[in-house]
């Protein structure tokens, strides 16, 4: 993943996440990969992870206080299937996509409940919790 912050950096938050999603397609057990799966005309991938590993954070969430900002830089590797990155529960404030900036303020007060990543495709999001609870992606 590179990050490009824009000229004078990004306002201060409580945390910052980098989150990369991926697609895996297995063979048989002891078996290579299975190319056919992941090329096929509609890829059906074993598992769609995190950072590289299947259900981290459902086994280990990722501790983030009641109203403190975050700030997540979200990139879909892929190689096939597009994704609609969300957070259960949560409005994104700001999100920055293909050098568009849905900015928080805005004059509209609009937010983002969903970000939709083609493979390649990145983005940057900042949002609050509002209470305590477990927030699912």
């Amino acid at each position: 993943m590179v990050i490009v912050e824009p000229k004078g950096g990004f306002e201060p938050v409580d945390k910052e996440l980098a989150l990369i999603q991926s697609e895996w397609y297995l063979g048989a057990q002891g078996q290579p990969v299975d190319y056919a799966k992941a090329n096929a005309a509609a890829p059906a991938p074993d598992y769609q992870v995190f950072n590289g590993v299947a259900n981290q954070y459902k086994d280990n969430p990722i501790a983030i206080n009641t109203g403190k900002r975050v700030r997540a830089f979200v990139l879909n590797v892929g190689p096939n299937v597009g994704t609609s990155f969300h957070i259960v529960g949560t409005v994104f404030d700001t999100v920055i996509k293909e050098g568009v900036i849905l900015a928080k303020g805005n004059a509209g007060g609009w937010g983002s409940q969903a970000v939709d990543l083609a493979p390649a495709q990145g983005a940057v999001i900042e949002f609050q919790t509002a209470e305590d609870g477990m927030y699912v992606m």
